[in-house]
């Protein structure tokens, strides 16, 4: 039976959920498309292309909520564990950018 902190807990944890998405296309090329399906992969690599465009854009911005979107998508190096820039430190303080930001926008909203 779970106590009343443990439902505290459980209620004021969020999902957190990741794609590594330069990973997630180069696994769709190599492996899930079948040989005889290479027309695929031209469309591909111009997705990844925007994508990075995208990513360049955004850290441009800055803005802590698209900045935590593009972390999630592992678009940018440092939130890429497989990169030598890897750097968890700063993914933490993009979340926690992102969340005082979204509360703000949530309190905004209220009113």
């Amino acid at each position: 039976m779970k106590t009343d902190k443990t439902k505290d807990i459980i209620q004021k944890r969020e999902m957190v959920w990741t794609c590594h998405t330069p990973r997630l296309i180069e696994e769709i090329v190599n492996c899930a498309i079948p040989r005889n399906m290479g027309i695929l992969f031209q469309p591909l690599n111009i997705f990844k292309n925007y994508l990075a465009a995208i990513a360049d854009r955004a850290a441009q911005i800055n803005d802590p909520i698209l900045n935590d979107i593009m972390c999630k998508m592992v678009l940018y190096e440092e939130a890429d564990p497989y990169s030598k820039e890897y750097n968890p430190e700063k993914l933490r303080k993009v979340e926690d950018l992102a969340r005082k930001e979204r509360s703000k926008s949530n309190e905004n909203s209220d009113r």
